[in-house]
């Protein structure tokens, strides 16, 4: 194939999302692609969609569900099965193959962090999308330093702004104020 494109026995469809993710932003990659020998075609020349064999999004291809190298990848791996509802994952799936989104990917960071006690952005899932690259990155970042919240302040709260009352003009202030009495 061409610049981007895989060719011989990189044709399958597995290796045309890969080289899809590599130039396209996620959410312009296809959620399936499917190798056909030729399009069916209308008398007119058009392709005929009625005859496109169907897609089962349902059951997206996976690399399988290979086992877990190590207590973070299992540990990865269990809260994937988790927030996916699905009974297995491989090591090498690309979480939006097997069903992942971007709230799924939210939820995934909360439970990662409940989890691992890690932290990590929105942005460290999604360029490192499988359970074995996300392992490997958790493996060899330091530790995140964690600030505390100061000693006594539970969540900040919205404070209502009250206004200054003032005597209106010409009106004596009351003279129990400190500072209100004259010398």
């Amino acid at each position: 194939g061409g610049a981007g494109q895989p060719g011989g026995d990189e044709a399958s469809p597995r290796a045309w999302l890969r080289a899809l993710r590599q130039l396209l932003p996620e959410y312009m990659v296809p959620a399936a692609v499917v190798a056909l020998p030729s399009l069916p075609r209308t008398a007119s020349g058009k392709v005929d969609r009625k005859l496109l064999p169907p897609v089962d999004l349902a059951a997206p291809a996976r690399d399988g569900a290979d086992a877990a190298a190590g207590e973070v990848e299992a540990r990865i791996a269990a809260v994937w099965r988790s927030v996916l509802g699905t009974p297995a994952v491989g090591m090498r799936d690309n979480f939006f193959d097997v069903g992942g989104n971007s709230l799924l990917l939210l939820r995934l960071q909360r439970e990662l962090a409940a989890a691992l006690g890690v932290e990590l952005a929105v942005t460290d899932l999604m360029r490192f999308p499988t359970i074995r690259t996300l392992a490997e990155l958790i493996e060899h970042r330091q530790p995140a330093r964690r600030v505390p919240a100061p000693a006594g302040r539970g969540p900040a709260r919205r404070r209502r702004r009250v206004p200054a009352v003032r005597p209106a003009a010409g009106a004596a202030a009351p003279a129990d104020e400190p500072g209100d009495s004259e010398p």
